[in-house]
């Protein structure tokens, strides 16, 4: 009788604020992270620009924020919290990176923060890139506004109110 081999299943999360950042023609929206770690696990965070100014220069405080949680339900409740209303989860990794997306959030609070080219939606890309997520994740320069990206995010979408 053969070993079954059981894969392992990962997570990864984009939280989206749709109706937030006004620009012309509607709003840009704003978008914070979340992934399952390897010991079960969660991690969330994102890159609120508390300050509200379109550049903030290192090593200004940018916002940017990181939290481990028990459960994928603490992580959830947090970015409720924050007034996330959406999120998109991936279920396709088989195996992922935790330790380098800690390390990639954390280096968020040191990158500064640009509205045009440094901002939440980067932020946010850089973490699932480096955590290995197995989505293809939409052009940051074609998709620039969070919520248009989102929406181009090839991933299974949750409003707030379902979790």
């Amino acid at each position: 009788m053969a070993d079954e081999v059981q894969a392992l299943e990962y997570e990864a999360f984009v939280f989206l604020r749709r109706n937030t950042v006004p620009v012309p023609g509607g709003y840009a929206g704003h978008a914070g992270w979340g992934f399952q770690a390897e010991d079960g696990g969660y991690y969330g965070g994102g890159t609120e620009n508390t300050s509200g100014e379109p550049v903030v220069v290192p090593p200004s405080d940018n916002g940017a924020w990181i939290s481990r949680f028990d459960s994928s339900e603490e992580l959830f409740a947090a970015m409720r919290g924050l007034d996330y209303g959406e999120y998109k989860i991936s279920r396709h990794r088989l195996d992922c990176d935790s330790d380098a997306a800690v390390a990639q959030g954390e280096a968020n609070r040191d990158r500064g923060y640009d509205f045009a080219g440094n901002n939440c939606l980067h932020h946010t890309a850089f973490v699932l890139e480096a955590y290995g997520v197995g989505i293809a994740l939409p052009s940051l320069s074609d998709h620039p506004y969070p919520s248009d990206w989102f929406d181009r995010l090839d991933a299974d979408i949750w409003t707030a109110d379902s979790v």
